[in-house]
């Protein structure tokens, strides 16, 4: 049974994504999309989880360490660069792998996103007066009552990011959903979507091993590394926060450990909440996905 140009593999972080999409790749002889916004960036590494030098060779990869913490990178911009790299990828070789866990990376690609100009630029700067007077956690909690189904695939320690949901949730006065599917222009590429996951207690397992295995591939050095650089909203994500309050004297190194462990399960959990409730698609484990490649 012939398989449609695009194929998208999803799923919670640490859930084994990325080997999944290589054998595919391999399978039909093509490439790979990640659709990852940390990922995205070359000078982090261990701290995203970049897939291995060995994976990255085994089939030729895109928007893994292409732009700098230093730059700019949207989602309109994800989606504009990525739809072009795909209809290359496709007339080349016939399909492509689109792999990641970012839900508002694939909305983009997919569906579209509205035109972000015309954001009120009093309510930018009002969001971000709240989020100098109250912190990002009250941010957050709005953002979750506003659309808690938005809420799940954003990276919620990232100010850059919740702002930016919030003004298109308060701009619009809609879900992120509808605003992603609502004046752009969907992909013209026929998809088959694929929601990877695992059985919780064995996802959470991997999720601490991981976690323990970064650790000893010289995360802390890394993190160390991007220390100064700290405000930029890049690095306000799950893992440097830890070993940034680490390197402050807030806690232990252990006890940042066991926070980053607890913080990568709860991000894990809101990539499930998004998967479930935005691709109609069952849930499915790699050996069941690659049956269907044979």
């Amino acid at each position: 049974m012939p398989h449609p140009p695009v194929i998208a593999i999803g799923g919670p972080t640490g859930v084994g994504k990325s080997a999944l999409a290589i054998k595919i790749a391999q399978q039909l002889k093509t490439e790979i999309i990640s659709v990852d916004s940390r990922q995205i960036y070359k000078e982090l590494s261990i701290g995203v989880g970049r897939p291995s030098e060995e994976e990255l060779n085994a089939v030729p990869h895109h928007f893994i360490a292409t732009h700098s913490i230093h730059d700019s990178f949207t989602a309109k911009d994800f989606q504009d660069q990525a739809r072009a790299k795909a209809r290359e990828i496709i007339q080349n070789h016939g399909s492509v792998i689109l792999v990641g866990g970012t839900g508002l990376y694939f909305n983009a690609f997919f569906n579209g996103l509205d035109d972000f100009s015309n954001t009120p630029p009093e309510l930018r700067d009002s969001l971000n007066k709240e989020f100098t007077d109250n912190g990002l956690d009250d941010l957050a909690l709005k953002l979750s009552q506003l659309d808690h189904i938005g809420a799940a695939g954003t990276d919620l320690k990232n100010p850059m990011r919740v702002i930016r949901a919030l003004e298109l949730i308060l701009t619009h006065e809609k879900p992120l959903s509808e605003i992603a599917s609502g004046k752009g222009e969907p992909f013209e590429y026929e998809s088959s979507l694929y929601f990877l996951n695992i059985e919780r207690r064995n996802l959470y397992f991997q999720i601490n091993s991981r976690v323990d295995q970064m650790m000893q591939m010289g995360f802390l050095k890394e993190a160390e590394g991007m220390f100064d650089f700290r405000e930029l909203n890049p690095l306000k994500t799950v893992g440097y926060n830890e070993m940034f309050d680490f390197f402050d004297g807030n806690c232990t190194l252990e006890q940042a450990i066991e926070k980053m462990k607890q913080k990568t399960r709860n991000y894990a959990k809101r990539q499930i909440t998004w998967f479930k409730n935005q691709w109609n698609t069952p849930e499915l484990t790699s050996h069941q996905i690659l049956t269907l490649f044979k």
